[in-house]
């Protein structure tokens, strides 16, 4: 039988899957089984053998699957063979290929497919409506182009979309993606959002905490951009006037002056322990120091900042939270804007405040006050916290809060909890409490045992002890618990050789030494090389490759 004999033999048969069949297969995968590679070799063998032509339905959920975690790369290749099929475009799929971008690990990969799908709607003339604008612009943020998507907030106003504040908590999420810079990105978000006359909403003020919390104001020479955010357009325009004026006349002066004379030393670094600011009222010094209780709440509708031209503070969460108020005028302006905290907000401020007793019972006695009970993300924090403080007993002290209001631990509590475990004694009864209430350990919470006894414990027996319960619960481990194990193995080899010359080592190490002779130590290093061999750890970096298809594995060879 030749090609066409074997061609129309297909086509004949009349019981072969249609579309319908594929798609509602296509479904079952993807929902019920979360099978997306399976998904995805239907459409690109089943289908392809069975002769049936797939339509938009089929690459819409298949394109939806991979941007919700986040293969880009696949999605932008099911999207070109969209293409090549001359389909009926679809908003929807638009939306689907900037969210997979958002989700990709390849932030690189993720920039440049954003930018040429961005640049292919604009040679159509497509004008997106605003679900689509804020998938782009949360994409274009996520992957480190704020600046892109400050202009597409430029571009909805001029293509008549409503700018709202969901807009700006797209825009906001992007700031926060900045580690190094993006509290300055929120800041002037914020005073765009405000300029713009936008009302904030919960979301927008939480994203603002976490701004404050996981990113930096970045190089203090651009802070000044925040300060003249602030001012109203008049004064904007103003102060432009005057830097120009001011520049002219340099520029007059260092002509008439001679050549030795014109060259400008170089500027010292210089380190501020306090919010610093360039005063008008001290042109002597040209830089003076306002105090944290006199710094205006950048977070106003119309901070007085007439005095300041530019902000230094040392680069702290607790600093930063200043410039908005700090904890009482946060909340302050939260009431003024008619917003009401929720139990987020009070989440994102325990991890800003500093981490003293005083400062958490002042927040703890908010909580009524504000009619907000404590949810299961916010107790587990609070075990964090405690347990960074060294208070254990505290910590574990924890769920009685959590039985008061009803709260039911999850695996992130015992996750919270296995933080606390800093002896063998306390690490084999958390194990057993574990076992008792029917939970199954994860490899988080074994790598953060494992860490205990390896770092604060340094305890070759009770390691060994926890790799032999990773075989037995069959725990797949991953990069980190392998570096956990194998810094361990390394600082104590080194510990066990300066003890050897007569150097200082840490008193477990000499314990170890004068009872056991090394018993322990030769024990745990024979049974880490069987480990490694019997697990296989996991090391692949790239969440994707699971999705690997047929097609995919032929395409390498």
């Amino acid at each position: 039988m030749d090609a066409q004999d074997k061609h129309e033999a297909i086509i004949a048969d009349i019981y072969r899957p249609g579309k319908d069949q594929y798609l509602r297969k296509l479904n079952y995968l993807i929902h019920e089984k979360n099978d997306l590679r399976g998904a995805l070799n239907i459409l690109e063998n089943d289908m392809k053998e069975q002769l049936v032509k797939p339509e938009q339905p089929h690459f819409r959920i298949l394109i939806h699957a991979c941007a919700q975690v986040g293969h880009a790369k696949k999605a932008f290749q099911l999207h070109k063979l969209f293409k090549e099929r001359d389909l009926p475009r679809h908003v929807g799929i638009y939306a689907d290929l900037f969210h997979a971008c958002t989700n990709c690990h390849d932030k690189v990969l993720a920039l440049k497919e954003a930018t040429l799908l961005r640049r292919k709607l604009a040679e159509d003339h497509f004008i997106p409506n605003k679900i689509l604008y804020h998938t782009m612009i949360q994409a274009f943020g996520r992957c480190g182009d704020l600046e892109t998507a400050f202009e597409l907030i430029d571009e909805m106003r001029q293509n008549h979309v409503p700018v709202t504040s969901d807009t700006f908590t797209f825009l906001l999420q992007g700031c926060v993606s900045d580690q190094q810079n993006g509290f300055r990105h929120a800041l002037l978000t914020w005073r765009a959002m405000r300029r713009k006359k936008v009302w904030p909403k919960i979301h927008n003020y939480n994203l603002m905490l976490k701004a404050a919390q996981d990113c930096g104001l970045g190089d203090i020479r651009y802070t000044g951009d925040i300060i003249q955010a602030c001012l109203t357009a008049e004064h904007q325009i103003a102060l432009k006037r005057s830097k120009i004026k001011a520049l002219k006349e340099e520029k007059s002066k260092m002509k008439k002056l001679p050549k030795e004379e014109t060259s400008i030393p170089e500027a010292e670094n210089e380190h501020w322990s306090n919010i610093q600011i360039v005063s008008k009222e001290d042109k002597d010094k040209e830089l003076g120091v306002v105090p944290f209780h006199d710094v205006p709440n950048l977070l106003a509708k119309r901070p007085e900042v007439g005095h300041i031209v530019g902000l230094a503070p040392t680069d702290t969460a607790q600093n930063r939270l200043m410039l908005m108020g700090g904890q009482s005028g946060f909340f302050e302006w939260m009431m003024k804007d008619h917003v009401k905290p929720d139990i987020k907000t009070l989440d994102q401020m325990l991890r800003i405040i500093p981490n003293t007793n005083e400062a958490e019972e002042e927040l703890l006695s908010m909580l009524p006050k504000l009619g907000l009970k404590p949810d299961i993300n916010f107790c587990n924090q609070l075990i964090i916290l405690r347990e960074r403080r060294n208070e254990f007993e505290l910590a574990k002290s924890t769920l009685q809060i959590m039985t008061e209001n009803d709260i039911c631990p999850d695996i992130m509590t015992f996750g919270s909890l296995a933080r606390c475990c800093k002896t063998p004694k306390s690490v084999r009864t958390f194990l057993e409490d574990f076992e008792s209430l029917g939970g199954r350990l994860n490899k988080e919470i074994l790598t953060t045992l494992i860490g205990n006894m390896c770092m604060v414990a340094l305890k070759p027996a009770a390691v060994e002890r926890l790799l032999k319960l990773c075989v037995r619960q069959q725990i797949k481990p991953d990069k980190k618990m392998i570096n956990t194990v194998e810094r361990f193995y390394q600082t104590y080899r080194k510990y066990v050789i300066s003890k050897e010359k007569g150097l200082y080592v840490p008193y477990p190490v000499v314990l170890e030494i004068r009872d056991n002779k090394l018993a322990n130590w030769e024990k745990f290093v024979s049974y880490y090389k069987e480990w490694l061999g019997t697990v296989k750890p996991d090391l692949n970096e790239d969440p994707t490759l699971q999705y690997k298809t047929i097609k995919d594995e032929q395409r390498e060879t």
